[in-house]
């Protein structure tokens, strides 16, 4: 059974332009093995409400991720913080 997440990203604004397939791979390498990237939504460049690592915009980027197994969400989140591009994060399983 597949399973399905959603994974909001809040990346720093200084980052250069890509192409939706850079961006894949980008995200791909931060969730790991075993997890598939099935669409993926620029949101656009935003401002904060409040500074996070001395930036006040971020770019969102909304994402479906998909897996056979469940994510090891601890092991995912590790990754995400660990990930310096990445400001802030909210992963959600989706029913």
């Amino acid at each position: 059974m597949k399973r399905s997440y959603d994974l909001v990203l809040i990346l720093r604004p200084d980052l250069p332009d890509e192409d939706d397939t850079q961006k894949k791979e980008r995200i791909e390498k931060f969730v790991g093995d075993g997890v598939s990237v099935s669409e993926i939504t620029p949101l656009g460049r935003k401002q904060l409400a409040y500074e996070i690592a001395k930036k006040r915009e971020g770019v969102y980027w909304k994402t479906r991720l998909t897996s056979d197994r469940p994510i090891r969400v601890a092991d995912l989140e590790k990754q995400l913080a660990l990930g310096q591009d990445i400001l802030r994060y909210l992963l959600t399983a989706k029913q």
